[in-house]
C-alpha cells in the first residue's frame, strides 16, 4: 500500500483546496475525481463516460447497495450468476428481493440460463428488476465473459427491461494484455449500471468509488435523500484520489500490481 504518496497527496490536497476540502462537496463527488475517472475508463475501456454519467461512491459495496435501493422494489427478483462474489450476496439479502441464480460456466454466465431465468420469473407474476454480475475477472472464479455472450446479455437485458449491475472493481488487474470492453461500454443507456473502485488498485481503506450510468439515473442517484443530505460520498477522500493520480502515482501503481 503506498502510504508516503498518499500522505503526501493527502498534504498537497489541503494545501490545493483549504477549506473547500473540510465542506459537504458537491453530490456527484468533486469535479477532479469524476475527470480522472472519465480519462482512465477512456484508457482502459472500450468507452469513456461523460462527466455527468459517473458518482462517486463509497467503494463497491456502497455503490452496489444504492444501485438495489434506487432500482428494486419489494418483491422483486435479482438474478446472479453463479457463483458470484459472496458479500454481494449479503447485501443484497438485505432487501425485500428474490435472488434468483443464473448459470454459469467456463465462457462465463451463460446468456441463454439468464433468458430462462427471466422468463420463470415473469412466469410466476414477478418482477425480474436486476441481474448482478462480476463479467471480468470474476470472484470467485477468474473467468471473464467472452465477447459473444457480452453482446448477447446486453441485448437480453435491454429487450427484457431489466438492469445489469455490473461489478468491473477488477478491470485494471489484468495479467496481460487489455481487459474485455465492460457491459456499460457495449449496452445502450440506460441497461447497465457499472460499479468501479480504487479499493483492488489503491487501498480498500479510502472508500473511493465510483459508478457509470446513464446520466438520467446518474441524477437520480445525485438527487436522492442520502446524498442531499450530506454531499458528496468520501469528499476528502476522492480528492485525494485526484491528486495522487494528478502525479503519475497512479498508473504506476496499477502497473506495479499487475506484476
Amino acid at each position: 500500500l503506498p502510504v508516503a504518496e498518499l500522505q503526501a497527496a493527502a498534504s498537497v490536497t489541503f494545501d490545493r483546496y483549504g477549506s473547500d476540502v473540510l465542506s459537504y462537496g458537491a453530490a456527484a463527488g468533486p469535479p477532479p475525481t469524476i475527470a480522472f475517472i472519465c480519462e482512465r475508463l477512456a484508457v482502459v475501456d472500450a468507452r469513456a463516460p461523460s462527466p455527468d454519467e459517473v458518482v462517486i461512491t463509497a467503494g463497491n459495496s456502497h455503490g452496489l447497495e444504492q444501485a438495489v435501493t434506487m432500482t428494486a422494489r419489494p418483491g422483486d427478483a435479482v438474478l446472479v450468476e453463479a457463483p458470484t462474489y459472496h458479500l454481494a450476496l449479503r447485501i443484497l439479502r438485505d432487501h425485500p428481493v428474490e435472488v434468483v441464480p443464473v448459470a454459469s460456466d467456463a465462457g462465463g454466465l451463460v446468456a441463454s440460463a439468464a433468458a430462462d431465468a427471466i422468463a420463470a420469473v415473469r412466469a410466476r407474476g414477478v418482477t425480474p428488476r436486476l441481474l448482478y454480475t462480476v463479467p471480468t475477472y470474476n470472484n470467485p472464479t477468474g473467468v471473464s465473459l467472452d465477447a459473444g455472450r457480452r453482446q448477447a446479455l446486453v441485448g437480453l437485458a435491454a429487450t427484457e427491461h431489466v438492469t445489469i449491475l455490473e461489478d468491473d472493481v477488477y478491470r485494471e488487474l489484468v495479467y496481460e494484455g487489455d481487459p474485455p470492453a465492460s457491459l456499460w461500454s457495449l449496452a445502450e443507456p440506460g441497461t447497465v449500471i457499472r460499479l468501479g473502485s480504487f479499493s483492488k488498485s489503491l487501498s480498500p481503506g479510502l472508500r473511493v468509488g465510483y459508478m457509470t450510468a446513464d446520466a438520467t439515473i446518474a441524477n437520480a442517484s445525485v438527487e436522492g435523500g442520502l446524498l442531499e443530505s450530506g454531499g458528496g460520498i468520501s469528499h476528502i477522500a476522492s480528492l485525494v484520489v485526484a491528486e495522487y493520480a494528478r502525479t503519475g502515482a497512479y498508473a504506476t501503481n496499477v502497473t506495479h500490481l499487475r506484476a
